[in-house]
């Protein structure tokens, strides 16, 4: 017998990601998504095919929201609506109006609304809190991170100029590369946005920005200042966590860590087993668990909120379209 039954919304890479752990820890899966050679892959891989929307809500105790971008805030109205747990892929919309409304309702019904910030299930960032709140590196003044890969290269079979990042108002690297905006505020608290510029560097033939740099000043008092772009070759993923008394030095694609005192001696160096895939099985096993009331979420949709605030005021501030 089953765990559960759950829902996927959207079965492109991301979503048949989600499906093919759902599968693995032991819940039945019933997908949609418009296009059949989506959907014919859900069913190779051992789950169920519908034909809308809404038969996978009727039919599922939960969903997973993993449609494109610009679908998300009506997915997840018409999730929460229905009175369905949700699992929602960032960000969770393009716009805050009405998320705040849609949140008490899932509050008030008891509905677990859990943000797919999968950074936050990466070994090293959870060292990386754990020390933070420990005061292993005094009173935190300053993060510094930076994030770039080679967009063309994500998904070599398909063109990135007809996908979800191309879109100027939907995709770029500020909506895309959220992660790192999640980050900061899960490692310094809530981020206002202090500057943001934003470009498009000409290499890629889309409409949409692939550089953008961000300064947010954090309700802890201290800020952070954070590169994205879709240009690194190789890929990059690293940064620094400064405070009073050391630093915490940290390569996400490496896995690895290194905490140093005030004076520069290493008080911890640590290299975590696994890979990227480990942490989006951690986080799906975390869900579930939130499903049972063995858990809560790392990030719930109020904190979502919070972040999908600091996206929009970061893109606002930048010139971009909303």
């Amino acid at each position: 017998m089953k765990d559960h039954v759950i829902g996927v919304l959207g079965l492109g890479s991301i979503g048949m990601r989600h499906a093919r752990n759902l599968l693995a820890l032991n819940c039945d899966v019933i997908g949609f998504d418009p296009d059949q050679a989506s959907c014919d892959r859900l069913v190779a891989g051992g789950g169920l095919a519908v034909a809308d929307r809404q038969a996978v809500i009727e039919a599922a105790e939960a969903v997973v929201i993993a449609t494109p971008n610009g679908s998300h805030a009506d997915d997840l109205a018409a999730v929460i609506g229905a009175g369905r747990s949700v699992f929602a892929e960032k960000p969770l919309a393009h716009s805050d109006a009405d998320i705040a409304g849609l949140l008490e309702n899932a509050a008030a019904k008891g509905i677990t609304v859990f943000a797919a910030f999968m950074l936050r299930y990466h070994p090293v960032v959870e060292r990386m809190r754990m020390l933070i709140d420990g005061g292993a590196v005094g009173q935190v003044w300053g993060l510094r991170a930076v994030c770039g890969s080679w967009l063309p290269g994500w998904r070599p079979a398909q063109d990135y100029r007809l996908g979800y990042a191309a879109d100027p108002v939907t995709g770029g690297v500020i909506n895309d590369i959220v992660h790192e905006i999640d980050l900061a505020c899960h490692l310094l608290g809530y981020g206002r946005v202090a500057s943001c510029v934003a470009r498009r560097s000409g290499l890629l033939d889309m409409e949409s920005e692939d550089v953008a740099d961000l300064v947010l000043v954090h309700e802890s008092g201290a800020s952070s200042n954070l590169h994205l772009d879709y240009l690194a070759r190789p890929p990059v993923r690293r940064g620094s966590v400064s405070g009073s008394q050391g630093t915490l030095v940290y390569d996400l694609n490496a896995r690895t860590l290194c905490h140093l005192d005030a004076d520069g001696a290493e008080q911890e160096s640590m290299a975590t087993p696994g890979a990227w895939a480990d942490d989006y099985v951690a986080e799906m096993r975390d869900f579930l668990d939130c499903l049972g009331g063995l858990s809560s979420p790392r990030c719930d949709g109020i904190e979502a909120l919070q972040v999908l605030t600091t996206t929009l005021q970061a893109r606002s501030m930048a010139g971009l379209p909303q």
